[in-house]
């Protein structure tokens, strides 16, 4: 029996069609092997790199510790230094009174000139680190150098307004010259979201006021944990917040570079405490009590060398 040609050339088509189908199927199942072996390729290389970036940072950052360790103990060591050698060139006289007081006056003067850092220090420079192919380029900035927001908060009314005329114009100074530069108007609103957040008018449920001992109930203000608290705020992103490099390696200072709520406000030396009248009148006349060790009086503002000599 023969089969009609029309039936013989449906069943060709039948099949070709569904040869057709597998390989499609087929270059489906491949590309999508594929992407996803290239998408967790990638995503390991990603992994592997961030880890040792992170272990890049820390050996970078261990660096910058040790090299601030090693000039406390080169300070250290100076100071220790000036003060025996200015001790020893006085005792060489004649006079144990005289050498208690100008060798310790050259001696303080040595320690402290010793003991003062500058931007000559090695650590005041910046250092470039290679870990393999990564660069990290490190430097250390010396909080003191920056504006004290917590400045914005003295109890005397005509300091704290200073401080927030100072905030406000260097608001205005950031990103002068760039085309996201401040204006009045602008800095002023900023200077105000600030003292609003350590005053703890913009704090609620989502950022409650941090449980910490420098935080009393009945406090109108807070300290802060960091300055980056300053991101949680409306009108601060992080373009601002952070310093910023432009075209034609122009250099935008950040909020990061200028504030900080690390220092103290207060820059008055601490009180040393004065003697009540019936301990004075119990000392000698060089301050001495009776029984007293002469390093105690020299503590207190004797002369140990005088007294005991």
């Amino acid at each position: 029996m023969k089969t009609p040609a029309g039936a013989s050339a449906g069943r060709r088509g039948v099949v070709l069609i569904l040869t057709l189908f597998v390989i499609l199927i087929t270059y489906a199942l491949v590309a999508q092997l594929t992407l996803g072996t290239s998408v967790v390729a990638q995503t390991t290389r990603n992994a592997a790199l961030r880890l040792r970036m992170r272990a890049a940072c820390t050996s970078a950052a261990q660096q910058v510790l040790d090299a601030l360790a090693d000039d406390a103990q080169a300070a250290g060591a100076g100071a220790s230094a000036a003060a025996a050698e200015a001790t020893a060139e006085g005792l060489g006289g004649l006079d144990p009174g005289a050498a208690g007081t100008g060798g310790g006056e050259e001696a303080g003067a040595g320690a402290e000139a010793e003991d003062a850092d500058s931007f000559e220090d090695s650590w005041a420079r910046p250092m470039r680190i290679m870990m393999g192919e990564i660069e990290i380029q490190t430097f250390v900035q010396d909080e003191n150098s920056k504006f004290n927001l917590l400045s914005m908060l003295d109890e005397d009314e005509d300091r704290r307004r200073q401080a927030r005329d100072r905030c406000a114009a260097i608001l205005d100074r950031l990103r002068t010259g760039f085309d996201d530069d401040l204006d009045d108007l602008e800095a002023a609103q900023i200077r105000d979201d600030i003292v609003a957040w350590l005053e703890g008018r913009d704090r609620d449920q989502e950022y409650p006021r941090p449980p910490r001992f420098s935080n009393p109930e009945d406090q109108d203000w807070s300290f802060p944990y960091a300055l980056e608290e300053l991101l949680v705020l409306e009108r601060i992103d992080e373009e601002l917040f952070y310093d910023q490099v432009r075209p034609d390696d122009k250099y935008a200072p950040g909020l990061e570079s200028v504030f900080t709520v690390w220092t103290s406000i207060d820059l008055e030396p601490p009180e040393t405490g004065g003697l009540a009248p019936e301990e004075e009148a119990a000392t000698g006349a060089g301050g001495e009590a009776a029984g007293q060790d002469p390093l105690a009086a020299a503590a207190a503002g004797g002369d140990p060398l005088a007294e005991a000599g």
